[in-house]
């Protein structure tokens, strides 16, 4: 079992973790998701999953892919 106290904590393991059962499950509620990395071996606290669940939708990592591809096009990418 990994017990994640840091974001930091083995390598960020826990954004790749997330991205692996987000990509397999679909959007998961904070209780599911932590139910699903427990399940993988990986403890984390709600608060902390809470936390790497905003930094990741900060950064792009997790959301609708067609907010993403909508968010960077522009006018002229969309006319080729």
């Amino acid at each position: 079992m990994s017990i994640i106290e840091k974001l930091s904590d083995r390598n960020g393991l826990i954004y790749e973790a997330i991205t692996m059962i987000m990509v397999h499950t679909g959007p998961a509620s904070p209780p599911k998701l932590q139910w699903e990395l427990f399940k993988c071996g990986i403890y984390i606290k709600q608060p902390l999953l809470l936390q790497a669940m905003s930094v990741m939708k900060e950064k792009g990592m997790i959301g609708r892919p067609d907010e993403k591809e909508t968010s960077s096009e522009t006018p002229a990418s969309k006319a080729d």
